[in-house]
């Protein structure tokens, strides 16, 4: 009904005052909301218009637009009737700077290349001329010695020279004709982008009399997303971790971004925002339905509702259920109940070039406390780990982080927030100053047959130094082995006051190391089994 009534105002309006129209070649991009896929553009410009129907063409947009998000709000005496979007096939692709520059590297490239092409041509002619010309004097005079060195030493000479500028043409001319081609590839390519159609926004607006007016039109595109990144510094093991929120914003939408201001959302308009809806589940037996040739067949019967086998020859009516598819601030955030979004205070660039823009949004500091892990039946280094709280309220998404200790890279990581309890386990990687050695005790290792069984003790002494002049928190781990058999008996022996689970045979110690300090842990068990098998990992 609303379509309608405004159908008909238009009508009725163009039929009173007539039609006028009026194209927009030049609007400014003020803000864009990047989302997780895709990015809501604001767009604005100025224009007068006659008193009538004006129908305003803005052109040369992105053809990425989604039509049913285009809005225009209007700030002067004038109505929006309506607005729609096309694709523009005919209209004249301007050249690119980069294309122009493109152009321009090749012109040089091919007079240069013109250029080698001619010394060639004529340092093969004189070639040709010295050998046509080898015969010295004429047929009566007599053959002077010196003369025929001299005549010799020339020509060696000379063709030795000749020779050598050909080679060092034909080696300038491969160099020439490799960078010709990439810049060939690269005209082609920058030649498709502007082979596509240009986007076109229609707005149908209304005024009494003439009038200055300013739009405002703002429409989802695709094309353009952003990522987030993180850079997770500590000072040293006694300070509290900064993280950087960052994040790469990229777009090829065919309309560049000149110095505009950026929000990023959280949000993903393509996920869509409907409720899936549950529809009556009816349970009934199961009763194949043949083709004609199956009819002496026995299908299998189906390993789940709902599906089809087109190789068995029948069919199972399904269910009718829908699917459901699944510190210091340079930005200022704001949080809704669905998403949350980042207002960039600092107005940024970005060219629809595919390329990522970095982009910071927050530094805050975090509470953390440091332990030294280490597994040394698996690896014999201690690896610092950080355990971080207080980073959920910070609206986190997943994403790949960078981490620094004590102003060196360590490496890189991945935070999944949604993967986490309230506290973020962080390596900051490996720290030689902390050795660790495990060895079998001498003489504690021993086999032995009693009856029919053999008898194996086993007896591992791990030390751990502090070599730092800090002290430090070290946990180590270590593991008893567990039985799948009954007739594999193990027992357990000394721990050092570690802490044993008996479900998974998992064994840690935790404990403080001043400098310079040396500690001991031993851990032993004892496994008996019958003296005719082997078993496999002992």
């Amino acid at each position: 009904m609303r379509k309608l009534f405004s159908a008909i105002l238009l009508s009725a309006c163009i039929h009173a005052y007539g039609q006028s129209e009026k194209s927009i070649t030049n609007s400014d991009i003020k803000n864009v909301k990047v989302f997780i896929s895709g990015a809501q553009i604001e767009r604005t410009f100025k224009t007068t218009l006659e008193a009538g129907v004006t129908r305003l063409a803005v052109e040369n947009l992105s053809n990425l637009i989604d039509k049913g998000s285009v809005t225009a709000n209007i700030n002067g005496d004038a109505m929006v009737l309506s607005t729609s979007y096309e694709l523009d096939y005919l209209k004249e692709k301007k050249s690119s700077p980069d294309l122009k520059r493109l152009r321009d590297s090749l012109e040089v490239l091919n007079a240069n290349l013109g250029d080698l092409n001619m010394y060639e041509a004529v340092y093969n002619s004189e070639a040709a001329m010295l050998d046509a010309n080898k015969s010295i004097g004429g047929s009566n005079v007599g053959l002077n010695a010196d003369n025929l060195k001299k005549a010799i030493d020339f020509y060696r000479q000379r063709m030795i020279e000749i020779k050598t500028k050909l080679t060092d043409i034909a080696k300038k001319k491969v160099k020439l004709n490799e960078k010709i081609a990439r810049i060939n590839q690269q005209i082609q390519e920058e030649n498709e982008k502007l082979n596509v159609p240009y986007g076109t926004i229609l707005i149908d607006i209304s005024a009494k009399q003439k009038t200055p007016v300013e739009i405002e039109l703002s429409y989802y595109c695709q094309g353009a997303g952003w990522i987030p990144s993180y850079d997770i510094r500590a000072k040293n093991i006694s300070s509290n971790i900064n993280l950087m929120y960052k994040a790469t914003v990229a777009q090829n939408t065919g309309e560049n971004w000149d110095k505009v201001h950026v929000t990023l959302s959280t949000g993903n308009p393509t996920l869509g925002g409907n409720k899936p809806q549950l529809q009556p589940w009816f349970l009934k037996f199961y009763a194949p339905v043949y083709r004609q040739e199956e009819l002496s067949k026995a299908p299998a019967p189906a390993t789940r509702r709902g599906s089809r086998d087109d190789n068995s020859g029948y069919s199972i009516e399904g269910d009718m259920s829908d699917k459901i598819f699944a510190g210091n601030t340079v930005t200022a955030m704001q949080e809704n109940q669905i998403v949350t979004e980042f207002e960039i205070q600092i107005p940024y660039s970005v060219l629809s070039d595919g390329k990522g823009v970095l982009m910071d949004i927050q530094s805050f500091d975090l509470p953390a406390s440091f332990t030294y892990y280490s597994t040394p039946k698996i690896d014999k280094d201690a690896f610092l780990i950080g355990s971080i709280t207080g980073w959920e309220k910070f609206n986190l998404i997943p994403g790949p982080s960078k981490i620094y200790l004590e102003n060196s890279y360590v490496g890189e990581s991945y935070i999944n927030p949604s993967s986490v309890s309230d506290t973020l386990m962080l390596s900051f990687g490996r720290d030689k100053r902390i050795v660790i050695k495990r060895e079998k005790v001498k003489d504690m290792n021993t086999s032995k047959f009693i009856g029919g069984n053999l008898e194996k003790q086993f007896l591992f002494e791990t030390t751990i130094k502090n070599t730092k002049k800090d002290p430090v928190t070290v946990t180590i781990e270590d593991q008893f082995p567990l039985s799948t058999d009954e007739s594999i008996k193990i027992t357990t022996g000394e721990i050092s006051n570690g802490n044993y689970e008996k479900e998974t045979g998992m064994i840690n110690w935790k404990f403080e190391l001043k400098s310079g300090e040396i500690k001991k842990i031993r851990m032993g068990y004892t496994v008996k089994y019958p003296k005719d098998k082997i078993i496999q990992g002992l």
